[in-house]
């Protein structure tokens, strides 16, 4: 499972430097790239190294973070300031490689990897005893009797599918907020609930890897 983990921070990384690459090829003014999350431990320009590995983001200037000069001079280049189909491809950017990637390795295999991702994230929340514990499970013999090259692209396609979910902190309920953007009593709702969501879906998942590493 240590190589399962290490993977997955690869695959972190790798769709937040994409991200990183679509905001360098639209003109968007990126404030930091992050590798990780938590107090930075590494800096070296806008780029810095986080303790907690299994994360990343891509943060851009945005008016309310400079004075009225400089957003003047900086306007074209702001995130805020871009078309809807530029914000959105930003931040599907990471996602689409990492289903690039599951497509190029695996075929069929990856995508069907990538759509039966959704449901399992969903139903192993509902009910960790069972679906949990038996996803987990599952997870584990696939890796303990395949190759690294075997399983990556399936790592990356469920990876896509956990990213896109609805919620505000993942990439899908981005695409959500920034459709609901003129509406902030609507957008700040959905923040609000769907962040009390991901909590309860990670504490699911939590109590799913404990009974699976603990036994029932």
């Amino acid at each position: 499972m240590i190589s399962l983990l290490l993977t997955i921070i690869g695959l972190t990384f790798l769709s937040t430097l994409l991200t990183a690459a679509a905001c360098r090829t639209a003109g968007v003014a990126m404030r930091e790239v992050a590798l990780g999350a938590g107090k930075a431990v590494f800096r070296y320009g806008i780029f810095s190294i986080r303790c907690i590995p299994v994360s990343g983001s891509v943060s851009c200037w945005q008016s309310q973070d400079l004075d009225a000069d400089e957003a003047a001079l900086r306007g074209s280049a702001l995130y805020e300031n871009q078309p809807r189909l530029v914000q959105a491809m930003i931040i599907l950017s990471g996602n689409l490689g990492l289903i690039a990637l599951a497509l190029l390795l695996a075929g069929s295999e990856g995508w069907d990897a990538f759509i039966s991702g959704f449901s399992e994230f969903i139903s192993g929340a509902l009910n960790p005893e069972l679906n949990g514990v038996e996803y987990l499970q599952s997870a584990q013999s696939y890796i303990s009797t395949h190759r690294w090259l075997n399983y990556l692209p399936l790592v990356a396609a469920k990876a896509a599918a956990w990213n896109l979910l609805p919620l505000s902190a993942l990439n899908g309920g981005q695409i959500i907020m920034m459709l609901l953007s003129p509406g902030k009593v609507l957008k700040s709702l959905f923040h609000k609930y769907s962040s009390i969501l991901l909590m309860v879906m990670l504490a699911c998942w939590l109590f799913a890897l404990f009974r699976w590493l603990y036994g029932h």
